[in-house]
């Protein structure tokens, strides 16, 4: 572990995976079933944006496994793309609402779709922390 690492991180991970994993459950799954009654895209990428942002919060402690900045730069680059998810859900609906047919199979793709690209985008960060750092 880094010189520079927290240790309150360390010393109560039960506080953590309350804080900053259970609480955007309660966003995520009734945004799924919202979106799932009504088929809204705003709804869709709304839940997709919380889901990014919690894998973001779940990665970061494994982050200060290199530094603390490591894990401020994996948590705040899935901040950003979950920020770019509700961007998108504001822009699908601005001019006009509309309907998604097959509501279960856009959220089944998209929840699987990022938490797949959610891990891939942190193992490439991870990489580029190693690599830039001197550490490979």
């Amino acid at each position: 572990m880094g010189a520079g690492v927290n240790v309150a991180w360390t010393q109560n991970p039960l506080n953590w995976a309350i804080s900053y994993t259970s609480f955007p459950l309660f966003i995520v799954i009734p945004a799924a079933r919202a979106f799932l009654t009504e088929g809204q895209p705003s709804v869709l990428m709304l839940g997709s944006g919380v889901l990014v942002m919690e894998l973001g919060a779940a990665a970061k402690p494994i982050g200060f496994a290199y530094s603390s900045n490591a894990a401020m730069t994996i948590y705040n680059s899935l901040v950003f793309i979950s920020a770019l998810c509700h961007l998108g859900g504001v822009a699908l609906t601005a001019w006009r609402p509309t309907k998604l047919r097959q509501a279960a199979m856009w959220l089944t793709v998209s929840y699987a779709g990022v938490t797949v690209h959610g891990k891939r985008i942190f193992r490439q960060l991870i990489h580029f922390l190693e690599f830039t750092s001197g550490n490979y």
